[in-house]
């Protein structure tokens, strides 16, 4: 993604919230308190969402079944 996608994604968010997620400067970008709640908020759900995706990918790849093969 480039920089201006993610920007743009960063401050509609920040509208639906109604709050301001990052104080940014010409230098830095930080977290605000917010932000760092939001982020460590939804530090276990992305964890969790990425083992049901692992689970998926793993249970679309299992083989399972009898394979008989005949003359």
């Amino acid at each position: 993604m480039s920089q201006s996608v993610v920007s743009e994604a960063i401050r509609v968010l920040e509208r639906r919230l109604g709050v301001r997620l990052f104080d940014r400067t010409s230098r830095r970008v930080r977290l605000t308190p917010a932000g760092g709640d939001l982020q460590k908020k939804l530090t276990p759900v992305i964890e969790s969402l990425g083992r049901v995706l692992a689970d998926v990918r793993d249970e679309a790849n299992d083989v399972a079944g009898v394979l008989r093969l005949a003359p």
